[in-house]
């Protein structure tokens, strides 16, 4: 009976919350900040994206997979391998979606950013999250890596995966994260207002999926 009532869940597009026999296999960070989870089945794959769940059928595809269903168009060339999905919605243009790995790699970070007031991103707005080292006091913090997000439409928490070089950080650095969104002409919105120290170890960097809060700019 349980099965039963599963299955009849998932047949449209519905909040995610509603949906308890949905277990994702695999989360993807798309270039937007949105959040993309994917379960493969026998029949199919769930897709879990912006609070709604979506499920999938199989379409043949000449290299890798693609599956079709509710205005969703997703492909890609193998889920478990790398780690990458090409997210198209009728209703927007096509985003690309990375894989979160579940176990640590070197020169990788994912996390997310996000604020607590309750208010809408603008068009156009620019989220950045920045990697510095910031052991030395008197100089200008080093640049190790940064990535940029641009939400279009979504909003806060914005998922980010950030590609560094090892080779940037020595055995003394303290590296660090930090965030800010801005709007379309530049103007800083959302700021963080201390530096978020990155999960750190004597192995290097670890993977931890750290949280940026923001507050409003100018506070």
């Amino acid at each position: 009976m349980r099965k039963r009532l599963g299955l009849a869940l998932i047949l449209l597009a519905t909040p995610a919350a509603a949906v308890t026999e949905v277990v994702p296999a695999r989360g993807f960070a798309c270039e937007d900040g949105s959040l993309a989870r994917i379960e493969m089945r026998d029949t199919g794959a769930v897709l879990q994206w912006r609070g709604l769940v979506y499920p999938l059928s199989p379409r043949s595809s000449e290299n890798g997979f693609r599956f079709l269903g509710n205005g969703i168009d997703l492909r890609g060339r193998g889920i478990g391998t790398e780690e990458r999905l090409a997210l198209r919605s009728d209703r927007e243009a096509p985003l690309d979606c990375i894989v979160i790995p579940g176990t640590v790699k070197p020169g990788l970070l994912t996390g997310s950013m996000t604020y607590m007031a309750r208010m809408a991103l603008p068009p156009g707005a620019i989220a950045t999250v920045e990697l510095r080292d910031t052991a030395r006091v008197d100089t200008a913090a080093a640049l190790i890596a940064s990535v940029r997000i641009l939400p279009r439409g979504n909003q806060v928490p914005l998922v980010w995966r950030m590609r560094y070089d090892t080779g940037k950080l020595g055995d003394r650095a303290r590296p660090t994260l930090s965030g800010r969104i801005t709007d379309a002409s530049g103007k800083l919105l959302w700021i963080s207002d201390t530096n978020v120290p990155a999960p750190y170890s004597d192995d290097g960097l670890r993977n931890a999926g750290t949280e940026i809060r923001l507050v409003p700019a100018g506070r």
